[in-house]
């Protein structure tokens, strides 16, 4: 048996030195226990320890959800775990604020100087969202004192969740030039308990492709195909059978650049679906927008919007011309577990093709942010036109009509109308949406990430990369073959042909000379 240790206390420490049990101590401070080591960052592999123990020190640390997610996955699935702190059993939510430095600010707030946060009733929540069962009971006196809990204090027994150690959550994106939330999609929903990223690229030129690229050669979990064809619905039906055919996935949903999902307690995506007991389900979507008074061509924009009460539409086609699309119920978007097999999706991601459901899962929704900045929204329509123009023959008339709609009107020279219609939401319909802060609802979860900020600043960096990225792509015939090689094993995977391992080497890629560039900028 292999037990961790947290800044490890003397009479504890001493007493399990002296079992059976292969023992490790871990303390921030050097030579307070057997290693120094940052609990937010700890150097052991996955699944290594059978127990843990970590008594009174999560509210030392200003990042408690990458301690205790380093604790999650250094736990094995069958192991446990003492998770314990001070926390308060009359206050619902935690009290804290990082811009309190002061210690006898700290001490009056927290009850001592050394704390960051008072825990309340959600510690519990904390625990769970990263995928712990938690338990509480009651020790023997004796057990009290060896322990070093006080008398009215319970045990915090902590499992590995059963169902989400068994079972893989994988995202699918279908994107074309979004650099601009590209990094902020994944990180975030990473952080939501996704366990697989599958991202077809339909060939970008904005540096989306290189920033992915640089992603999946350092996160085995993220997965990058490139497709000339804009073809949505077969591009995503494919991610979505090598989810489960090669990555061994058993739940998938099928997102875009623009949209967050977002459990609406304090769970995980993965969490949160299982609780709904359905192999389906539908997911309903919000839009967020910018202030119309205060709208900038950048993003993420300082004042934005989320529409908490969309209206319903009975023909948005109609309704829409005289109120602003974004205001009405969006097709919702549909969550499923693939290893059921289920029919492949329409085009858009929302149902079944053969088989409709109509179920919806009322624990989880879609933040979509259909405008993310004046110029961007207008490159965005003429990019959609342009692709329903090149496969028109695979598309009926009426698929993206709002994008046609729009852009006939930026070709009459009315953009700047359009945009007074779309975002003076506020204006006239107040009562239907609250302001959202991107910063703390969104980002706040990316950058629990400790890598997020490094690639964030490759961003600033992209033209650079681009020209060399274009020359070593730029022979057509090597795109073409990749394509082939995509498409080739798909069909063997839905077919049973090949060994998966072979499919896996088969559909991967490496484009070097962008990869040799962005490794160098990595390193500084």
């Amino acid at each position: 048996m292999r037990i961790l240790h947290v800044s490890p206390e003397k009479n504890l420490g001493k007493y399990l030195k002296q079992q059976p049990v292969e023992y490790y101590s871990i303390d921030i401070e050097k030579g307070k226990a057997d290693l120094k080591m940052d609990l937010t960052n700890l150097t052991f592999p996955d699944h290594y320890f059978d127990a843990i123990v970590c008594s009174n020190v999560l509210e030392h640390i200003q990042n408690d959800h990458k301690a205790i997610s380093e604790l999650y996955r250094v736990l094995k699935p069958t192991g446990w775990a003492i998770l314990q702190t001070p926390y308060s059993p009359i206050t619902k939510k935690t009290i804290e604020d990082s811009s309190i430095v002061d210690p006898i600010e700290r001490e009056q707030k927290y009850g001592q100087s050394d704390h960051v946060r008072l825990y309340g009733l959600d510690y519990f929540n904390r625990l769970k969202i990263v995928g712990f069962d938690v338990h509480s009971a009651m020790p023997s006196e004796a057990n009290k004192k060896l322990y070093a809990l006080g008398s009215r204090e319970n045990l915090i027994i902590c499992h590995k969740s059963v169902a989400l150690v068994n079972e893989k959550l994988a995202m699918t994106l279908f994107v074309k030039n979004e650099i601009d939330i590209i990094l902020d999609n994944i990180f975030y929903h990473l952080e939501m308990g996704v366990d697989e990223v599958l991202v077809t690229d339909n060939f970008s030129n904005d540096g989306t492709y290189e920033i992915i690229l640089a992603l999946a050669n350092e996160f085995s979990n993220i997965h990058l195909f490139r497709e000339p064809a804009f073809r949505q619905e077969i591009h995503v039906n494919n991610m979505a059978c090598y989810a489960r055919e090669v990555l061994g996935c058993s739940y998938i949903f099928h997102n875009d650049a623009d949209e967050f999902w977002r459990p609406k307690k304090e769970s995980n995506l993965k969490t949160s679906f299982l609780e709904n007991r359905t192999s389906a389900g539908l997911v309903k979507r919000k839009n967020i927008i910018p202030d119309f008074h205060h709208v900038e061509d950048r993003f993420p924009q300082k004042k934005m919007w989320l529409i908490e009460n969309p209206c319903h539409a009975s023909d948005i086609q109609k309704d829409s011309i005289q109120k602003s699309l974004f205001i009405f119920d969006y097709d919702p978007k549909v969550f499923y577990n693939c290893q059921k097999k289920n029919d492949d999706v329409v085009k858009g991601n929302h149902n079944f093709v053969n088989k409709p459901i109509e179920n919806y899962i009322s624990n989880i929704e879609i933040h979509h942010i259909p405008f993310k900045s004046y110029q961007r929204y207008k490159d965005k329509i003429n990019q959609i036109v342009s692709g329903y123009i090149s496969q028109q023959n695979n598309y009926l008339p009426n698929h993206g009509w709002n994008s046609k709609r729009f852009h006939q009107i930026i070709k009459e020279g009315n953009y700047d109308d359009l945009v007074k219609n779309l975002l003076s939401i506020v204006t006239n319909n107040p009562e239907s949406c609250r302001e959202f802060d991107y910063e703390f609802e969104i980002r706040k979860y990316c950058t629990r990430n400790k890598h997020y900020n490094k690639y964030y600043s490759l961003i600033e960096r992209i033209d650079l990369l681009s020209p060399a990225f274009k020359k070593t792509i730029g022979d057509q015939s090597c795109i073409r073959k990749q394509y082939l090689h995509n498409k080739i094993a798909y069909e063997s995977i839905k077919q049973s042909k090949i060994d998966h391992n072979e499919t896996l080497q088969s559909t991967s890629w490496k484009i070097t000379e962008p990869l040799r560039q962005i490794k160098d900028y990595l390193k500084k």
